[in-house]
């Protein structure tokens, strides 16, 4: 699959010289989160795990070729047993948080599908877009 991944411009160089490197935690543990909504991805483009919608905010935003492997959902009564999923997280190359499903540990549904690939080089960035947040009058400061 292609899947979004947004940072700020000092990262991105790094993803892009040598490749991606895993995150130790998040909501769906260590690895490198993408998704497959645009609008998402640009939410961190200061590459601090924290979302922004500031307008003039400036990042990157890399479009990349994903390898999921084995996945593993992880909302709240996942099943597990659609194709290509896996029931034990720890053999899963990937986990999985899809849009409007409860996630454990966290006190609301998931806003949009969200994915962490465990190994990094299943990663691969592909396009790299230079962002700009603005409002939804095209300003890229507030009045």
């Amino acid at each position: 699959m292609f899947g979004y991944h947004s940072t700020n411009f000092a990262a991105a160089a790094g993803i892009v010289k040598s490749a991606y490197r895993a995150s130790s935690g998040g909501m769906l543990g260590g690895g490198v989160y993408v998704t497959d909504m645009s609008s998402k991805s640009a939410q961190y483009l200061k590459g601090d795990c924290h979302v922004t919608r500031q307008p003039g905010t400036r990042g990157v935003f890399l479009i990349n070729k994903i390898s999921l492997g084995k996945v593993h959902d992880k909302s709240t009564g996942a099943s597990n047993s659609k194709r290509h999923e896996i029931a034990d997280i720890t053999k899963a190359d990937s986990i999985f948080a899809p849009k409007g499903k409860m996630v454990p540990g966290y006190s609301s549904a998931v806003v949009n599908d969200e994915h962490v690939v465990k190994d990094p080089n299943g990663v691969i960035p592909m396009y790299w877009v230079d962002l700009e947040l603005t409002d939804r009058f095209g300003n890229t400061s507030r009045p």
